[in-house]
């Protein structure tokens, strides 16, 4: 597992606070499990969320391929390009 965060993430204009990201391979190791920490400024649109909901959330994050918008590391003090 590598752990990576937390991060602000600025996609198509647009602000993401990235709590951590990391990754987990898992048996029979062919299955690769990547997690993107999300936390949403409001609480309430997570309210009687659905598949279809939590895709349009999760997807630009999901889709994101680190080579348009820029990462920024909270903790580490990086600022500026990192994608």
């Amino acid at each position: 597992m590598a752990a990576k965060g937390p991060e602000t993430w600025s996609l198509d204009g647009r602000m993401y606070s990235i709590g951590s990201t990391y990754y987990v391979v898992l048996p029979p190791g062919e299955q690769l499990q990547y997690t993107i920490e999300y936390i949403v400024s409001d609480p309430r649109m997570l309210d009687g969320i659905n598949d279809e909901r939590a895709a349009q959330i999760a997807m630009p994050l999901m889709k994101h391929d680190g080579s348009s918008d820029c990462l920024s590391g909270r903790r580490s003090g990086r600022r500026g390009p990192a994608c």
